[in-house]
């Protein structure tokens, strides 16, 4: 997602890209430090504790990751990749 902030481009999901692209092409770009600096320079980036952290993680496994990736359209993500994603979420729960 983009936004414009003073005459600025700000790129503000660009989180979600990189953890799709780690699970689906298996690489490991959230350890790279250029990127985690890209990170800590996002206006919206904030330390978290670790019993916060805990509990996001907690609620996060929660989630039907199978069945949301189901409901993409197939026009997005072909069903093959749909269940190869939905595997890799899986593994990485």
């Amino acid at each position: 997602m983009l936004a414009i902030e003073n005459d600025e481009i700000l790129i503000t999901d660009y989180d979600s890209s990189l953890l799709f692209n780690e699970l689906f092409y298996d690489v490991k770009l959230s350890k790279d430090k250029r990127i985690l600096q890209c990170f800590k320079s996002n206006l919206f980036y904030q330390q978290v504790d670790d019993n916060q952290l805990k509990k996001n993680i907690e609620k996060i496994n929660q989630i039907d990751f199978r069945r949301m990736v189901s409901e993409l359209p197939d026009a997005l993500i072909n069903p093959p990749n749909k269940d190869y994603l939905s595997k890799k979420i899986e593994d990485k729960k």
